[in-house]
């Protein structure tokens, strides 16, 4: 597995097998599995515009996990494409909808959860180019544009029973690296400091 907590025997808490793969199982050196499914990448499922659709592919994706041992799965990114230059553009479901983004990410997560796995949206808040991270200039990861745009998404996905979000990353107005803490207790300080007790 990309990742393993051992579990704890004698309270009952199993491991923690922890693999990403927002197209299915990626076997890897090391893994139990030589072979896996390759599924549609998450931007290619957001073209179909169908929750029914993802969903179901979400529950073929969290099944081969689940028979491979894997019980946490480290995708698919929830954050829209705002530039597709990025190397992991193909693993955000939303696309550039929000809205979309919203319909997706619930469907994606009963789906895959249905089938015993936990899933942890990866590639967190206004994460764009992981080459470059905190550093998309011109863009504001506080105020009105994140609450229309980026926050619906991971909100939805918590509300149909996220597992977990990876940390979040943010941007500064002027394109060099921020720290988040600042970003957080900046303007819209209640809004934000809400919104991210939920992840």
């Amino acid at each position: 597995y990309m990742a393993n907590v051992p579990g704890i025997e004698r309270l009952s808490v199993p491991s923690l097998n922890m693999h990403g793969g927002a197209t299915g199982f990626r076997p890897i050196p090391g893994s139990p599995a030589k072979t896996a499914t390759y599924f549609p990448s998450p931007l290619a499922l957001a073209a179909t515009w169908d929750p029914r659709l993802v969903e179901e592919v979400a529950q073929a994706v969290g099944k081969e996990f689940h028979l491979k041992g894997a019980n946490v799965l480290i995708g698919p990114s929830f954050n829209l494409n705002r530039d597709c230059r990025g190397r992991f553009c193909s693993d955000r479901l939303s696309g550039e909808d929000p809205e979309l983004g919203v319909r997706l990410a619930r469907a994606f997560v009963r789906g895959a959860q249905s089938q015993g796995v936990m899933v942890v949206a990866k590639h967190s808040l206004f994460e764009q180019d992981d080459d470059a991270r905190n550093k998309v200039p011109g863009f504001d990861p506080l105020g009105s544009e994140a609450f229309e745009n980026y926050y619906p998404a991971f909100q939805a996905a918590i509300e149909a029973g996220l597992g977990g979000v990876m940390p979040v990353a943010l941007t500064s107005r002027a394109g060099s690296a921020a720290p988040p803490a600042l970003n957080i207790t900046s303007s819209n300080s209640n809004n934000n400091k809400n919104f991210l007790r939920s992840l």
